[in-house]
């Protein structure tokens, strides 16, 4: 029964790693989050951006392209940091970027925020004394290979929830056993 109930908590242990969010990858493993909002607009071409991050512990390199009805993007090579924030109160963790750069019109920083689903963040661009703000919401982009990953975590900690809740419930069971017999001891 105890080992049971150890592994079990071994299991709910490793499913909270494997279905939570970790926000900054370890310094050993790279990990690349693409995020974008490209419209293909009649008879002019895409427009819209793509931010692309490879996250190696806290160091970020980025790569955000605009699109303004061009095939080719305007390209801006970014390089920051990113790092876990929890709120006060509760919620999901959001994963802080402050990201900075240069372009062939100046210096560029992007500071935003990473959500399971949106990356949320204001670029500013200086052009001579001019400074400029853009608000920036894109949608995460997953690959083939991430949204099988995806998948596969979803029903691992289905699994381990619906053992888990028949374990309790057998559980609950054996000591509504009358005159206590079968029920497990206690400690």
């Amino acid at each position: 029964m105890l080992r049971n109930l150890l592994l079990a908590t071994l299991f709910m242990g490793a499913a909270r790693g494997i279905i939570g969010a970790q926000c900054v990858p370890s310094e050993w493993f790279r990990k690349t989050e693409t995020f974008s909002a490209i419209a293909d607009i009649q008879g002019q071409g895409p427009a819209g951006s793509e931010l692309q991050l490879e996250e190696q512990g806290k160091r970020v390199a980025a790569t955000l392209r605009d699109y303004r009805g061009k095939a080719i993007p305007v390209v801006t090579k970014l390089q920051g940091s990113i790092e876990e924030s929890k709120p006060v109160g509760g919620g999901p963790t959001t994963c802080k970027v402050r990201l900075s750069g240069k372009d062939n019109r100046g210096p560029v920083e992007v500071e935003g925020e990473i959500t399971p689903v949106y990356f949320k963040g204001i670029i500013t661009r200086r052009m001579g004394k001019e400074v400029f703000f853009y608000r920036l919401s894109l949608k995460r982009q997953l690959s083939n290979e991430q949204n099988r990953v995806g998948i596969l975590r979803y029903r691992f900690g289905q699994m381990l929830q619906t053992t888990m809740h028949e374990h309790g419930r057998e559980h609950r069971h054996r000591l509504s056993v009358p005159n206590g017999m079968d029920a497990p001891l206690k400690s």
